[in-house]
């Protein structure tokens, strides 16, 4: 089966494709950006690359340079493999490796294409011609789409949102699934150009335990927030794809979602209350 990621370089992208790397039911192309500008609306000159160039190479390794960090870090690594290995049955032994090699090493990828623009924003990523992408695809980007760009994208762009939907849509949804659930939400749903609405085609809980880590504990709230974002909340969004993803995308069954709650970013309040439930 044709997978088409799309977005950033990130360790998102980097979870989806260590797990999916083994399987032999995927061909994988890659289409790659940078960080879209804000407020410049404007349509620039784009070029293409599909040899690695210095764009996509500074532009990833400004992505992945916290994680990278954090999986790095030797006062954690072995908590690492055994938390994940443990709770979710992930093998991250060679993780940290994984999020350093290049794209176009990685079997399963056949093709990777960074487009690159010195204003890159919406309004030209709209102007790429995206049509000969008729496969699935997946996002990996933070920003909302435009209707504009999904038409161009053939209406096939789908997105796992760590939260329960429609009861928890929005910012941060690792988090406020954790404060409000003790539990941590997947979903996968069909994208349009309103926040977490489209029809959602699977949806499940996972249940977590808690973190028991001095050096974790003690780090600060920014820090924690960054620690999670790198390791739990990317690693079980692509589990879930792997194992519920493309096959229920593939049987044409879908929930329509109605609506639900929405959240903003948490506050560090918040935060501090959130990390009461997930480190000890």
């Amino acid at each position: 089966m044709k997978l088409t990621i799309i977005g950033h370089d990130n360790v998102l992208l980097r979870s989806y494709l260590y797990l999916l790397r083994n399987s032999n039911k995927y061909q994988v192309n890659l289409i790659l950006f940078p960080q879209l500008l804000k407020n410049c609306n404007v349509v620039s000159e784009v070029s293409k690359f599909e040899k690695k160039s210095i764009f996509e190479k500074n532009t990833s390794k400004l992505n992945l340079k916290i994680p990278i960090e954090f999986w790095s870090n030797k006062n954690i690594d072995n908590f690492l493999y055994n938390y994940f290995y443990n709770n979710f049955e992930i093998d991250v032994s060679e993780f940290k490796q994984f999020l350093q090699i290049k794209l176009r090493k990685i079997e399963i990828v056949e093709k990777v294409d960074f487009y690159y623009s010195k204003y890159f924003d919406i309004k030209t990523l709209e102007s790429i011609n995206f049509n000969n992408y008729e496969n699935y695809i997946l996002n990996t980007a933070n920003f909302i789409y435009s209707k504009a760009l999904l038409n161009n994208l053939n209406n096939q762009v789908y997105h796992v949102h760590p939260g329960y939907l429609p009861d928890l849509k929005g910012a941060d949804g690792i988090f406020w699934s954790i404060y409000k659930h003790e539990k941590i939400g997947m979903s996968i749903f069909k994208m349009n150009e309103k926040i977490d609405q489209g029809k959602i085609y699977s949806r499940s809980y996972f249940k977590y335990e808690k973190i028991k880590n001095n050096y974790l504990m003690n780090l600060s709230v920014k820090n924690k927030y960054n620690f999670l974002l790198s390791t739990l909340d990317p690693l079980l969004r692509a589990k879930f794809f792997y194992d519920k993803g493309l096959d229920s995308l593939s049987n044409k069954n879908y929930l329509e979602n109605k609506a639900g709650n929405y959240h903003t970013f948490m506050k560090d309040s918040e935060l501090e209350k959130t990390y009461e439930k997930i480190f000890y």
